[in-house]
């Protein structure tokens, strides 16, 4: 189980800004390969557009360069101006599109190539591309972007989306993504990968549906994966609420001061009010003392540590 303890925003931002400049030097030497007489895809049609795992390359790229730009207005801005509009804005667009597309289709990029890649490369990755793109290179596109997923998952408590828009949202760029690569075999004849090429037309819609269907188990797999790592953060705000509601204790002000307000931000227990992230630990001292009318009064005393 991980600690249910953020980082400092400060290390968020150099955690961040890390795997932006890593991201960056990836795509770019990826783009600045002398392949284009001796890579058949690069100077086909589509070019490297074509493939997912580029647009995955793309989209982690822009996905951390906007884990970034977040950061940074966290760290400069005061927390008040945190929670206006362009911020919160910013915080919510960064856990949509980390939720519903880099989890799922870098897991998918990363999962789907080496399945294949284990039972045949020459139907993901022929031999003659080991002369072409460095092995570095290779697993960089392919290995790489799972670990740095998980690292993320693990750096910041995202808040997922409904289920019904997360798998639409999904669902719709699985079907803009086939009928992209659909086309490319229309205008050009040639198919993006090698397996197509192998398959009948009964067995390449197989393939194209049940990839295609992989794609919401893995988003429930990112879902999954953060309830348990970020539980234990849960499972205290959970109980501190009952608490409180149990006493009586249940007017706005009340829940509101304590930050478990109806908006769920957790200021006063040290969370981020944009992305519940635990950005310092707070330990609740609650006294319960008998009162002659027979009331309890609840005395709650924050001890707030702030990070070493």
């Amino acid at each position: 189980m991980a600690s249910s303890i953020g980082p400092d925003r400060k290390i968020c931002l150099l955690v961040h800004l890390t795997i932006f400049t890593w991201y960056l030097f990836t795509l770019w030497t990826n783009c600045s390969l002398q392949t284009a007489d001796r890579h058949p895809g690069v100077r086909s049609y589509g070019g490297r557009w074509k493939y997912l795992t580029f647009i995955n390359l793309v989209m982690q790229t822009v996905f951390f360069g906007l884990c970034v730009l977040v950061d940074v207005i966290h760290v400069l801005l005061p927390v008040k101006q945190t929670r206006s509009e362009v911020p919160l804005i910013l915080t919510t667009a960064r856990d949509f599109y980390f939720t519903v597309l880099c989890f799922p289709v870098g897991t998918f990029v990363f999962a789907s190539f080496w399945t294949l890649y284990t039972y045949n490369r020459e139907l993901v990755y022929p031999k003659f591309l080991d002369d072409i793109i460095p092995v570095w290179l290779n697993h960089a596109l392919h290995t790489v972007i799972m670990p740095l997923l998980l690292v993320q998952m693990y750096l910041q408590n995202h808040k997922y989306p409904t289920r019904t828009k997360a798998i639409g949202a999904l669902g719709l760029f699985a079907i803009l993504y086939l009928s992209w690569v659909l086309w490319v075999h229309h205008a050009s004849g040639i198919w993006v990968y090698p397996i197509m090429a192998h398959l009948s037309p009964v067995g390449l819609c197989l393939f194209l549906g049940g990839a295609s269907l992989t794609m919401a188990p893995l988003y429930l797999l990112g879902e999954e994966l953060s309830r348990m790592i970020w539980s234990t953060t849960d499972f205290y705000r959970s109980r501190l609420r009952s608490l409180v509601l149990a006493l009586g204790l249940d007017s706005d002000s009340t829940l509101s001061g304590l930050g478990l307000d109806s908006n769920s931000t957790y200021s006063g227990l040290g969370f981020d009010s944009d992305s519940n992230e635990l950005v310092s630990t707070t330990t609740l001292n609650c006294r319960l003392f008998y009162m002659p009318m027979g009331r309890f009064q609840f005395h709650f005393s924050f001890v707030k540590q702030q990070f070493i």
